[in-house]
């Protein structure tokens, strides 16, 4: 009877019992979702809300292996203890993120805001803009010139139109320095190489670029990956609209390269009469990783040409009015060719019926960024930039007289072709440092950028000369300079209450000089400080 209670008792000893972790990153935070794996078994545990898991083990001693997407893999060895906390480093995943930090709201932030994820980008990514993504999110309306979300298209925030919505790409403005305009068209199949999408509606938090009224739309791209991967994608859709997407990522390269290629094209003929569009692009980046540093170099490039079709369908043709019709022809001085055109189009009717009515631009992308962690608490962003525009829109000109544009030609009425140029540069500097504790935040940022571009136009041909004009009917220069700096802090007085602010301090210097299309002379010479304060 003895012995049979000693077995019992020594049985009972050397019986199971749980093994508590939990998984934090280096600041301390809890790290939800990370997958555990042991030698005892094949069962994989996953770390919960409180970033807690448990196992049970008859075993004092063995060693597990964490994974998590945003964190490097790591090995343990439990030996004779029954909790344990377990540090993950940041991968890759999180030094990418960096790129955008001080541009973007905090999950506490004080700002109404959404989310976009890769993965809900992978879904939705049918080869259409921008801002037929962002449309799914609370506020935002997208419309298209060529009826069907390929080509020329915007996006209104809160009822703001692009000159009020701030559009950065990694932290880099997008905006148009000059119209601060965005033209989605000019990048083609971004969404293939976006990570990540943020749009803050309303004033929203300071950032580069400029002021945001209606709202703000922060992107950033790169897909890294720890694992080679290669990918071609194909879809059809209706109006004779194909993508072509082929990607290549290099996976982590003795866990400190990646390499990523995307190349794309994407024709469609648009819902609206001649509103074909064919685009082309591609995205390249080549990035380091150390323990503490990362540095990225980003090349991204598109080019369209896309037919016009920005004067809209007028109601009276949508409804088959022929009343409204011809008020449309009187009030707008249509002649006969283009009378006939508005009476025999339908619903699909364009203004243009030229056949080179056509937008013809490129837009190179340079992007280098430096992340440096100086402690488990704080980082330094720097970035420089550099895009490169060109292009030029065709148009046809009915009964129009070469001596509107110069004056040693003849007084003559006559058709002709031009072409309106724009050639452009814009480059500069953006930095940030970050700093974050248990109690509080603190941000501060900013960016110097400067921005170069000509602005021209050339008779192409006329009807009765057919001749080739060198020298432009229309000359004018531009150069801006833009200049800001943020701070933001926010400090944690309880759970439930916080204090932040917000100071922007920007100035810019804008000059131009020279004549517009019409012949009106240019001549801005304009300085202005802006003081942003939030609280």
């Amino acid at each position: 009877m003895n012995i049979l209670f000693y077995i019992v008792f020594l049985f009972s000893f050397q019986s199971e019992y749980t093994f508590k972790g939990r998984v934090l990153n280096n600041n301390g935070d809890i790290v939800v979702g990370a997958t555990i794996r042991s030698n005892l078994s094949d069962k994989v545990y996953i770390s919960d809300n409180s970033g807690s898991f448990y196992i049970d083990t008859d075993k004092s001693i063995f060693s597990i292996k964490i994974t998590h997407v945003s964190y490097n893999e790591s090995e343990f060895t439990i030996d004779n203890v029954k909790d344990k906390n377990f540090i993950l480093e940041d991968g890759i995943y999180l030094k990418d993120e960096i790129k955008v930090t001080s541009t973007r709201a905090q999950k506490e932030s004080p700002f109404t805001f959404t989310n976009i994820s890769r993965d809900y980008i992978l879904k939705n990514n049918q080869g259409k803009d921008v801002p037929f993504i962002i449309n799914s999110t609370p506020s935002a309306y997208a419309t298209s010139d060529a009826g069907n979300g390929i080509g020329y298209s915007g996006i209104r925030i809160r009822g703001s139109d692009a000159t009020r919505v701030n559009i950065t790409i990694n932290g880099i403005p997008y905006n148009d320095s000059e119209s601060h305009g965005v033209f989605w068209v000019n990048m083609p199949d971004l969404l293939s190489s976006s990570n990540s999408i943020q749009v803050q509606r309303g004033v929203g938090s300071s950032t580069n670029g400029g002021g945001a009224f209606g709202g703000t739309v922060s992107i950033k791209t790169g897909v890294p990956s720890k694992k080679f991967n290669i990918e071609y994608s194909t879809s059809a859709g209706s109006f004779n609209s194909f993508k072509n997407t082929l990607s290549l990522n290099s996976g982590l390269i003795n866990e400190k390269l990646n390499f990523n290629l995307r190349l794309s094209k994407i024709d469609s003929d648009g819902y609206i009469d001649r509103a074909f569009s064919n685009l082309k692009s591609y995205y390249a980046s080549a990035s380091y990783y150390t323990k503490r540093s990362s540095i990225d170099l980003i090349n991204f490039s598109g080019k369209e040409k896309t037919y016009q079709s920005w004067w809209g369908t007028p109601e009276a043709r949508i409804n088959n009015d022929e009343n409204g019709m011809q008020e449309v022809i009187i009030n707008n001085g249509y002649n006969e060719k283009q009378s006939a055109n508005l009476l025999n189009s339908g619903r699909t009717f364009n203004y243009y019926t030229y056949e080179n009515e056509t937008d013809n631009y490129q837009q190179d992308h340079y992007q280098l960024h430096w992340n440096y962690e100086l402690s488990k608490f704080s980082n330094i962003h720097l970035a420089a930039h550099y895009t490169y525009g060109r292009g030029f829109y065709e148009q046809y000109r009915s009964e129009d007289n070469l001596i509107n544009y110069f004056d040693y030609m003849e007084d003559k009425i006559q058709d002709l072709v031009r072409r309106r140029w724009l050639s452009n540069h814009f480059y500069g500097i953006t930095y940030s440092y970050f700093y974050k504790n248990a109690k509080s935040e603190l941000n501060i940022g900013g960016a110097l950028n400067e921005y170069d571009g000509d602005h021209f136009g050339k008779i192409v041909s006329s009807e009765t000369l057919n001749l080739l004009f060198s020298n432009p009917y229309y000359f004018s220069k531009s150069f801006k300079r833009d200049r800001n700096i943020f701070l933001k802090y926010k400090y944690s007085i309880s759970n439930k209450t916080q204090v932040f602010g917000d100071l922007q301090l920007r100035r810019y210097f804008h000059e131009s000089n020279g004549d517009d299309n019409d012949g009106t002379l240019i001549s801005i010479n304009s300085k202005k400080t802006f003081f942003n304060p939030k609280l």
